[in-house]
Parts: structure tokens; sequence; C-alpha cells
């Protein structure tokens, strides 16, 4: 079953362009390291300046093979990770196809 994985970051307040920064910087880590598509958003309206980072995969098993890699790969410093204070909050969500 497809699924369409979201990596949604909140910015602190004056932290806009450090966390887009951030968030391109680890979506092409990502793509190059794992050959994937993922794409970097910004949201127009709502919570101002929220980002989300989205990918897609087969299966669910394939999002839990990609997620254990890249806990690897970030500790190991092949993908960056967040510098501290940039984001008040982080949410992952897998969304399903029905």
């Amino acid at each position: 079953m497809p699924v369409l994985f979201t990596r949604i970051g909140i910015p602190h307040p004056g932290q806009q362009t450090e966390a887009l920064k951030f968030a391109k910087a680890r979506k092409e880590a990502v793509n190059k390291l794992y050959s994937l598509n993922a794409e970097v958003y910004v949201r127009f309206g709502g919570p101002v300046g929220q980002i989300v980072m989205v990918e897609s995969f087969e299966s669910l098993a394939e999002v839990e093979k990609m997620k254990t890699a890249a806990i690897r790969d970030s500790i190991d410093n092949k993908i960056p990770m967040a510098p501290p204070g940039v984001f008040q909050t982080v949410e992952e969500h897998a969304w399903m196809t029905v």
C-alpha cells in the first residue's frame, strides 16, 4: 500500500531562514543517499512559516527501512541534523493510500 511520509516543522520566530536552509540540505542528502524524490514545501496560510518535507514510498516497510538508515546516517553525519533552537516542533506522519 503506497505511503506518503511527511516531516512537518514549525520554526521558532526569526529562524525561518535557518529552518529552510536545513530542510533543503536534508532533502538533498536523503535524495542522494536513498534515491528518493523528497520535496520541501512552505505552508501558505495557517501557522506561518510551517515547513514540510514530503516523501513517497511503496509501503510502510520501506518507510521503516528508510527511517532506520536515516537514524544511522544522521549519527554518522551523512544527513544534516537541525541546529538547536531552530524548530519549535517537528512531527512525522505516514499517510496511507486508500
